[in-house]
């Protein structure tokens, strides 16, 4: 007898033990996810597991469920901060699911659920608190390769739990049922049946696995299965995507397949029809289940684990010891994943995905996570002499951008001035602003802050009162704002006139570019056009936020490459994008794709004031009017 074939004949053990165990917190779990999107995540074995896990919750009428390997969640996990993360693994051991877990730490994912058959292990043990722990009993804790029996009992209690979550649960009926035709097909007398039908099978074939889309978890055990064990290619498609081109193989090597159909009430006509166009020379089997559903999936996956038994047996290889050479281990055991899922911090994650979404040409050219390492080193050695700050979605959040400046950052805004940091204010406001800071501030510090008014179009000290000392209109202005309402659409009542500038809600402009495009056409072309969260300005292309900073470093005489610069509209078209473009320019709201510049200091987590927070917490003094950023103060 095999070692899988003992591995075959102990698993009603471990189906009981999954039985027994109480189903409420992964029921309640599943639940948890029923309005939002999950990934579930698993590698190996634990893979099927998340197929069954999808199917489940697209049963139950859920949200899409992606299924990803740990390298493909490890990649883009900062995109699922609202999603219900699922971690699958066996052992809880392996390198890859260890990184999967860490990634969601980095980026503080707020909800990770956990399946796995030992703990504790350095998965549990990595994930803390912030996962919620499943564990699955089973009767061998030696697995064997293919980990058979972590494999059922996963499989076993989310069939029971996901019955628990649907509006009328069977339970025991449920669970008395699948209990007694699992065991079934696990028996020897089932097996020897499945032998006989795959008798046409031999070792030189090629295996397509053709199978109803409901049926994929099985699907996906017998693929993984045949791969991990070298016992035969194979070649896993849906019945109709086989017939896009799959069928070739059929006639450039009609000796070298077999056809393995899993089919139900709904695919088995689909499948008697290809067989009927199929040669008839291509020896064939089917599976059948009477209907796609959770109960059908979960026996025939258990019923893959018994087919695995009778390929194996036909290939002439045991399918729990296989024969992993030393080097099989080795590659099991690298540590690649987790050291690129360390590489990639949360800043980092930040910034590659801005660089994806906007494409430069010169993407290639650049490792960001090196980038991040430089700018750590000059933001950590560098003297700080200036600080340039925006006002909305930096000092304030937008959403809170009529409320007064939050006490704490006007404390903290204090002592740094008072410590002889230079401060500068860049603002796409007027003077609304200026009254917002003139409240916040003590009134000793008026004269010694700089205030660029409407990005940079007016530049005066914080005790000047833009109610009394209003900017001149230039004509290029007043013609816009004829254009503007004249042809543009624009209702008067909607525009912010600040002589200098033209403020329209963000809400009014349909196409950003094409308005600019309309007032170059229209001959307003030394005009630029600037977003922040909420507005789009319209200003002199010679202005810029810039000029707060230019004028801080000659009224101060310090130099500008130490003047740190703060801002939440980063990106390309963002008002604060010219600002921050500097190895000093740190954004905390959207980011741009320049590798050296623009950077966030934190994660998705801590943005607009929260971050202001902890970078003006960071500032260290050092000498008179020098600063130093520590980093540890930003963790």
């Amino acid at each position: 007898m095999s070692l899988y074939a003992e591995k075959l004949d102990g698993l009603t053990l471990t189906l009981g033990l999954a039985a027994r165990q109480d189903p409420t917190r992964l029921s309640a779990a599943l639940q948890a996810g029923r309005t939002r999107l999950a990934v579930a995540v698993g590698s190996g074995g634990s893979a099927i597991t998340a197929n069954f896990l999808a199917g489940c919750r697209r049963s139950l009428n859920y949200p899409p469920t992606l299924v990803m390997t740990p390298m493909e969640f490890v990649a883009q996990v900062e995109r699922f901060s609202n999603a219900q993360v699922w971690l699958l693994s066996g052992s809880g051991e392996n390198p890859d699911i260890l990184a999967a877990a860490k990634a969601c730490a980095d980026v503080d994912l707020q909800e990770v659920q956990i399946i796995t058959a030992r703990t504790p292990s350095p998965l549990t043990s990595l994930a803390g608190n912030r996962g919620e722990i499943h564990h699955t009993d089973v009767a061998d804790d030696k697995d064997g390769f293919l980990a058979t029996h972590s494999l059922a009992a996963a499989i076993a209690v989310l069939l029971i739990a996901a019955d628990r979550a649907c509006p009328r649960p069977r339970s025991a009926e449920l669970v008395s049922y699948f209990l007694a035709a699992a065991q079934t097909l696990v028996s020897p007398p089932h097996r020897r049946k499945l032998q006989s039908d795959l008798a046409p099978f031999s070792p030189s074939h090629t295996l397509f696995v053709l199978h109803d889309p409901g049926l994929i978890s099985a699907a996906v055990a017998i693929e993984t299965s045949c791969w991990e064990t070298a016992i035969c290619p194979v070649q896993r498609v849906d019945f109709r995507n086989f017939a896009h081109g799959r069928h070739v193989w059929l006639e450039q090597r009609p000796d070298n397949a077999f056809l393995l159909a899993l089919t139900t009430a709904e695919s088995s006509s689909i499948w008697n029809e290809l067989k009927a166009l199929l040669p008839a020379s291509t020896p064939s089997a089917e599976l059948n289940a009477p209907f796609p559903g959770r109960l059908a999936a979960a026996l025939k996956t258990i019923e893959a684990l018994s087919l695995i038994e009778v390929l194996g047996t036909a290939t002439g290889r045991d399918p729990a010891k296989p024969g992993v050479g030393d080097f099989g281990r080795d590659v099991y055991n690298a540590s690649g994943l987790q050291s690129l899922a360390a590489a990639l911090a949360p800043p980092v994650r930040l910034k590659r995905a801005a660089v994806a979404l906007f494409d430069p040409l010169d993407a290639a050219e650049h490792d960001l996570s090196a980038s991040w390492n430089h700018l750590r080193e000059i933001w950590a050695n560098g003297s700080i002499e200036g600080l340039v700050l925006d006002f909305d979605g930096t000092i304030v959040t937008v959403e809170d951008r009529h409320q007064p400046v939050p006490q704490d950052l006007a404390d903290q805004l204090t002592r740094l001035v008072d410590q002889g940091l230079r401060l500068g204010i860049a603002t796409g406001r007027g003077g609304s602003a200026g009254r917002a800071l003139r409240q916040a501030l003590p009134e000793r510090l008026h004269n010694q802050v700089t205030v660029g008014y409407y990005n940079g179009g007016y530049v005066r000290t914080l005790d000047v009162d833009l109610s009394t000392d209003r900017p001149s209109r230039p004509e290029i202005m007043r013609s816009a704002l004829s254009w503007l309402t004249e042809k543009g659409g624009f209702a008067l009542s909607r525009i912010k006139d600040g002589f200098v500038q033209l403020t329209l809600s963000l809400e009014d402009v349909a196409d950003i570019e094409a308005l600019a495009h309309d007032l170059e056409n229209a001959g307003l072309g030394d005009l630029r056009l600037a977003r922040s969260s909420h507005t789009v300005d319209i200003c002199l292309r010679s202005t810029c936020k810039t000029s707060v900073v230019e004028i801080l470093a000659t009224r101060w005489a310090i130099d500008a490459s130490a003047i740190l610069r703060v801002g939440d509209s980063g990106g390309p078209l963002g008002n604060d994008h010219v600002l921050l473009g500097s190895k000093i320019g740190v954004t905390v709201g959207e980011v741009c794709a320049r590798p050296l510049e623009g950077w966030p200091m934190f994660g998705a987590a801590v943005t607009g004031p929260a971050a202001l927070r902890k970078i003006l917490s960071s500032l260290r003094p050092v000498g008179e009017g020098r600063f130093q950023i520590e980093l540890s103060a930003l963790n």
